[in-house]
């Protein structure tokens, strides 16, 4: 997952992404408005809370732009990370994530995705796209929405 923040500093926007993922994550130089949070996104909350003091950055509660998820799980628990990040989110903020195909069958696949959607719409989200993207592999959907809470 990715989470990004807007912030103005002597008058222009400025951004931070919180990059979160486990795993490494190689950059030379590291962009200074990125941190890489070596975790899941589930257990992220406190730590790009703590990052952002840090920083000196807005306290992320409500403050969110952009929320991308490219988790490698069923959608079932893609929804769950993104449910658990909501109360970041600033009002208008957007999410992009993939479901991908970690289920049994396509029949379980397309019904764990209607599922998820349906979760993130009773959570605040509107008008939700999904997309098979042409650099998306067969087994794999993109959707995009909007936060409107």
């Amino acid at each position: 997952a990715a989470a990004s923040q807007t912030h103005h500093a002597q008058g222009q926007a400025q951004g931070h992404v919180w990059a979160i993922d486990p795993g490494s994550l190689y950059f030379d130089p590291m962009p200074n408005n990125v941190s890489h949070l070596r975790m899941k996104g589930e257990d992220s909350h406190d730590a790009i809370a703590a990052d952002a003091r840090a920083l000196g950055l807005p306290p992320p509660v409500h403050n969110l732009q952009l929320l991308v998820c490219d988790a490698n799980m069923p959608p079932a628990g893609v929804v769950g990370i993104l449910l658990s990040m909501v109360p970041m989110l600033a009002p208008g903020a957007w999410l992009i994530t993939t479901f991908k195909n970690f289920c049994r069958g396509a029949n379980n696949w397309d019904r764990q995705i209607a599922e998820a959607t349906a979760q993130l719409l009773e959570a605040g989200f509107e008008r939700p796209q999904l997309f098979h993207l042409f650099s998306n592999c067969p087994q794999e959907k993109t959707l995009v929405t909007q936060y409107r809470l």
